[in-house]
């Protein structure tokens, strides 16, 4: 009977210390799903898996930009083209410049709708005035806020409420899974190249968060790395060739004449001019002597 008692009693422990350990496993495991993610990630010091941008270029065109040999994160952008014409048909010429952008979160969470933001300047090219020039025209292969087809990615534009800066925003519109990889090729086109002065120089960086929780405060946050733009469109007139265009400005519905080389018909207009010119020299110098006699016949009236 004390037999029986004793295996009873020492079952009775290992039944306690086993509800013990089922119900700590079931804590843990409680804890780890509702409550662990939300410490452990909220730490905006943590980095994404990868944020990087890159310059696109075939390393020949120089209106889309070569890089520096010694530094791939400077692009050197010199325009062959300054053609108005551009300005009127959308063409993509003067300067072209692209970057290529790729994202991974990293991690073993997948990243709800809209948890993930990416911040880029939205503006490459400035004018004379250090403001945004309105004709650039940017190349974006995602779908506009709000639609949500393609990549899982959409863009949209926002404003920085404190420094009046304008942002490329891009988000995601569908659940991103950890080892997803994002790449996007971005392009700005600036139709005509003179409106940017000569040695402009342009700083790209992105800015990176993830919400997990969807609360507002970033989960995990990271700046990509820096790229430098320099601009050069100083130019030298070597010679001019016979050229007249009359080209539809689409906007005013009205011809604008553009003048891309020279026209014969002002060598015309100059040689005329020259011929003029004479003229008035000749004109001039017979006055002059005219002059000179009637002033000597004065003064040798007045001796006699």
């Amino acid at each position: 009977m004390k037999s029986i008692k004793r295996r009873f009693r020492a079952l009775s422990k290992l039944s306690v210390l086993f509800l013990v350990l089922l119900f700590s496993l079931f804590g843990f495991l409680f804890y780890r799903k509702y409550f662990f993610h939300s410490v452990s990630m909220r730490n905006t010091g943590n980095d994404l898996g990868q944020f990087s941008l890159t310059w696109v270029s075939d390393k020949v065109s120089s209106y889309k930009g070569i890089p520096d040999p010694d530094n791939p994160s400077i692009l050197n952008v010199s325009p062959n083209e300054n053609n108005i014409y551009n300005a009127y048909t959308n063409t993509n010429g003067g300067a072209q410049v692209t970057y290529q952008l790729i994202f991974n979160m990293g991690g073993s969470e997948d990243a709800p709708v809209g948890a993930i933001q990416i911040r880029l300047p939205k503006n490459l090219f400035y004018g004379r005035d250090n403001k945004p020039i309105s004709g650039q025209i940017m190349d974006i292969p995602l779908v506009a806020y709000p639609e949500s087809s393609g990549t899982g990615f959409n863009y949209r534009f926002e404003t920085g409420a404190e420094t009046g800066e304008e942002f490329l925003v891009l988000e995601n519109y569908q659940v991103i899974p950890a080892s997803y990889t994002f790449e996007c090729s971005l392009t700005w086109i600036l139709p005509i190249p003179s409106t940017v002065k000569d040695g402009f120089t342009k700083k790209v960086q992105g800015t990176a968060t993830v919400d997990m929780n969807l609360d507002g405060n970033a989960d995990m946050s990271s700046n990509s790395n820096e790229l430098t733009m320099k601009y050069a469109s100083h130019a030298k007139i070597n010679s001019f060739s016979e050229s007249y265009n009359t080209h539809k400005d689409t906007y005013s519905q009205k011809y604008v004449n553009v003048f891309t080389s020279w026209n014969n018909s002002w060598y015309d207009g100059i040689v005329l001019l020259s011929l003029i010119v004479q003229i008035l020299e000749k004109i001039l110098m017979f006055t002059q002597l005219l002059l000179s006699l009637v002033v000597q016949l004065i003064i040798e009236d007045m001796l006699m």
